[in-house]
């Protein structure tokens, strides 16, 4: 579970105020396992807008970086639920960010494969994976979705690589109905 830090300025925190604030900032992992803290803010802005006083601020540390986003309302919960949502979407992009960026390397990968198996002497890569399947051992991380795609391309049977969650090695391979089976160590 996440780290939640809830400081509070000018309110009191009464019990239900941190629960709810718990609840929703929980929610978060279901979009995003890697989120390492947030803190939460909430405050009393001394304006004259009625409107706009209740703050909720929101910093959420991930991997590589810090999301942020703040809310203001007349209600104090309707700012937290405001904060959440532009916190969800925010989470979102991150999410895809790093999905992209972990296909480029993949997509990377299966070039450098793709040529290491080409400058084999009279062999082509479905038969050198016949003969030598450790010749398609994929030494950088990579999440199973992106060796699989790897793999659909290469014409063999399985993909020995090393998972970008928890670094161990892993084998993708593909079962006799054409699906993907994944064998984790």
């Amino acid at each position: 579970m996440t780290q939640i830090i809830i400081k509070s300025h000018d309110i009191e925190m009464t019990k239900s105020l941190k629960e709810y604030v718990e609840k929703k900032i929980s929610k978060l992992d279901h979009f995003f396992d890697k989120i390492q803290e947030v803190q939460v803010d909430l405050d009393i802005e001394a304006i004259p807008n009625e409107e706009s006083r209740q703050v909720a601020s929101a910093t959420v540390l991930v991997p590589g970086g810090a999301l942020i986003a703040k809310d203001s309302s007349k209600d104090l919960y309707a700012s937290i639920d405001g904060m959440t949502d532009k916190l969800q979407r925010q989470i979102k992009k991150h999410k895809d960010k790093l999905r992209l960026k972990n296909r480029q390397k993949a997509m990377k990968t299966k070039r450098d494969i793709q040529r290491i198996s080409l400058n084999v002497v009279g062999e082509t890569p479905s038969t050198q994976t016949k003969e030598d399947p450790s010749k398609f051992y994929v030494p950088r991380p990579m999440h199973p979705e992106d060796a699989a795609l790897i793999l659909e391309d290469l014409d063999q049977p399985f993909l020995v690589f090393r998972n970008a969650q928890g670094e161990k090695i892993n084998v993708i391979y593909i079962t006799d109905d054409g699906q993907f089976g994944l064998i984790e160590t």
